[in-house]
Formats: C-alpha cells, sequence, structure tokens
C-alpha cells in the first residue's frame, strides 16, 4: 500500500500545474441573506450572508490544480485501477486545500496591513448558496474561463477547481471550517467536520 501511495503521489506531482486568480472587490455590501459584488446580486442565504457581515471588501478568488489530473484520473478510472484512482483523487484534495490554504493566508497579510480581517471562504454550491450562480459568480473573475469551464450542471472542470470569495473588514470573524456555520445536514464536509 505504502508503494501504491508513493507512486501516486510521485504522478500526482508530475501532472500538478496548480494556478489561481483574485480579484479584489471594495464594493461589497451584505444584506440579510445576499451580498452584492462588482454589480452583482447573490442570493447565498442567511448563514453566508451573516459570516460576512461585517466585510467591507472582498477577494474573489478562482484555482485549479489543473487539466492533467483530471486527465490522469480518468486514464486510471479507464484502465480499472480505482485503487490508484482513489489515492490521486485524495492527494490531489490534500493539494486544493493547500492551495487555499496559501491563498487564504496571502489575503489575510494583504488585510493585516490595514487593520482589517478576514472571513473563512464560501462559494456556490456552499451551504445553501445555489450551485446555478456559479456562471454569474465566476464571471467577477477577468481571465477564468482561461483556467476552468462550467459542465452543464455548473460544476468545474478540470476537477480539483474551486471559486469563493473572502471577506475583508474591520469586523468580521474567521471560522477554522465554514462547516460550523452551515446546517445543511446532509453535507458530505459538514459531516465530517463534527
Amino acid at each position: 500500500m505504502l508503494d501504491e501511495c508513493r507512486a501516486v503521489s510521485t504522478l500526482l506531482n508530475g501532472t500538478m500545474r496548480g494556478k489561481s486568480l483574485i480579484v479584489l472587490y471594495n464594493d461589497m455590501e451584505v444584506g440579510e441573506t445576499s451580498i452584492s459584488l462588482g454589480g452583482k446580486c447573490f442570493e447565498c442565504g442567511s448563514r453566508i450572508a451573516g459570516a460576512l457581515k461585517g466585510a467591507v471588501s472582498a477577494a474573489v478568488f478562482v484555482a485549479t490544480l489543473g487539466d492533467k489530473v483530471t486527465e490522469c484520473y480518468n486514464r486510471l478510472q479507464n484502465s480499472y485501477d480505482y485503487l490508484m484512482a482513489y489515492w490521486l483523487d485524495q492527494l490531489a484534495n490534500v493539494a486544493v486545500d493547500r492551495m487555499l490554504n496559501h491563498i487564504r493566508t496571502g489575503i489575510s497579510e494583504m488585510a493585516a496591513q490595514s487593520g482589517m480581517s478576514i472571513t473563512s471562504n464560501w462559494g456556490p454550491g456552499y451551504c445553501l448558496w445555489p450551485l446555478s450562480d456559479q456562471c454569474q459568480f465566476i464571471s467577477l473573475i477577468p481571465g477564468a474561463e482561461k483556467l476552468v469551464s462550467l459542465t452543464d450542471s455548473m460544476l468545474m472542470l478540470p476537477m480539483k477547481s474551486l471559486a469563493g470569495v473572502i471577506g475583508i473588514g474591520y469586523d468580521v470573524k474567521y471560522h477554522v471550517s465554514g462547516c460550523s456555520d452551515c446546517g445543511l445536514d446532509y453535507c458530505f464536509y459538514r459531516n465530517q467536520c463534527r
């Protein structure tokens, strides 16, 4: 098993090409159940709006490990190497989480220079924020179409891509996991956070 994990790690390192784009918006408005950014309004629900309350600006981002990870995963699946595909998927999850941590750290350091703090990251598909907002949300990031595309069901391609918003303000709170703000009982990630 250890040999398989090493092989997958080597495979992932050889295929991963992480990229991200971040845009700062200084026109963020937070309502009871919505947020407005860049002249666009998103009905994100009261939990997410509450978590972003106090933010005066926002960093909107898209990040991806690149299409080679998807190609490698599909190749493993098509050759019936499900165990290797599983481990590739798990290690890619860790890689995209690290990428998100790097993005958050950079935004937090930038905010701290002005005496501000950041919130957790949120985006369409989180905690009752309709995934159908994904297309409009992604359009807030010039050049995002060069990194990711959306399926008809609004999932991002390549796999292991994510988009989100991080609130920035003087009176905001960061939670280690946005799961603590979410009441969605059937969410896989929320159940892992318990």
